[in-house]
């Protein structure tokens, strides 16, 4: 250890000098404090140094997976919780919103993400090197725009309060909804807000309408809230795939091929043993059997097969849908330049 970390600097031999005259006339007691706050002080400075380099240095082992709560991307929690794959060096993260989701992934704090396409879209604009790796499911009603009561329709809109998160799903569904049903209505108020915001906004009546998806839907319908568009009106359109960088993919092809066969195993199980399988995963989600039954109905949750067909061939069949929605994101002006080409894909994981 370097000396001068526990006395200091003490510079010329008459500073030494000096010093060595004031530490003779301190009392013994004087002294033995003045040697145990230096020792203190060495050992927290190393104990903090290891801590703050240990943190720095992310673990080379583990991939870390994130997502936020979607009943869709709970195959991969009940694979992992009945131990259907081989969890080893894969860690779950999960969030309150895919926001997070997106902010923790640009972090670097997570190496996989789960994300709608338009939300992978934003990614790869801005980070070429993320890969689609799967595709997990086709939103078929489970994402909404829901009013208040005294709200009839999309057209009636001007001067109301929308809630959604505008850098993630929610500022799609909505450009999609006006797109189809208001293209002139422009004066509404929009509040960006998180996910796990939406429910108590709209309770709260801090907003007159919410763009969000389940469990959410199935809790504001219940009290009261009522659908004016639905992801049944725009099918194919929103996509939830599984993204990581090439970089991962190179590393660790093992961790992420156990990861991609834990949601072909949690699917499995989903439909082998459906009741078990929906209390076990409704139990997590905080949501009843016969709700949770109602949210997958508004999915397609997609196998390896139909996996396949979409992200093998040539050129693969998810870049149809995919140009789609980029498009549609061009247009709105939430996409800045056009990013989904077969590099973007990475199929290798979906043999058996």
């Amino acid at each position: 250890m370097n000396e001068s970390l526990i006395w200091g600097n003490f510079g010329t031999s008459y500073e030494l000098e000096a010093r060595i005259r004031i530490t003779a006339r301190l009392k013994p007691i004087e002294i033995a404090r003045s040697l145990c706050v230096k020792l203190f002080v060495c050992i927290l400075s190393l104990i903090v140094g290891v801590s703050l380099s240990g943190c720095s240095q992310p673990d080379e082992g583990i991939i870390n997976v994130g997502t936020n709560i979607w009943p869709g991307y709970e195959p991969l929690y009940l694979a992992k919780n009945r131990e259907l794959f081989d969890t080893k060096g894969v860690r779950f993260v999960e969030f309150t919103a895919a926001s997070e989701v997106l902010r923790a992934y640009r972090n670097k704090t997570i190496d996989v993400a789960a994300l709608t396409l338009d939300e992978a879209l934003f990614l790869i604009q801005d980070q070429p090197d993320t890969k689609i790796i799967l595709v997990m499911d086709f939103s078929a009603g489970a994402d909404v725009v829901i009013a208040q009561q005294y709200i009839g329709d999309l057209s009636e809109l001007s001067g109301k309060r929308v809630g959604l998160e505008s850098s993630a799903l929610g500022a799609f569904v909505w450009a999609r909804a006006m797109d189809i049903h208001a293209p002139e209505l422009t004066d509404v108020k929009i509040i960006n807000m998180e996910f796990n915001r939406h429910e108590r906004a709209f309770l709260n009546q801090e907003v007159d309408v919410v763009v969000t998806f389940e469990p959410v839907k199935s809790q504001l319908i219940e009290a009261g809230g009522k659908v004016l568009f639905s992801s049944k009106e725009i099918p194919g359109e929103i996509v939830d795939v599984l993204v990581a960088r090439e970089s991962l993919i190179d590393r660790h092809p093992s961790q992420l091929s156990n990861l991609v066969n834990g949601w072909f195993a949690g699917l499995k199980f989903l439909n082998d043993e459906k009741t078990q399988a929906l209390q076990e995963m409704g139990g997590r989600l905080k949501m009843d059997q016969e709700a949770l039954a109602a949210a997958y109905d508004g999915m397609i949750l997609l196998g390896r097969e139909e996996n396949k067909q979409l992200l093998s061939g040539e050129p693969p069949n998810i870049l149809s849908t995919g140009r789609k929605v980029e498009n549609l994101l061009l247009k709105s002006g939430l996409l800045y330049k056009e990013v989904l080409t077969e590099n973007v894909i990475d199929s290798r994981f979906l043999s058996q």
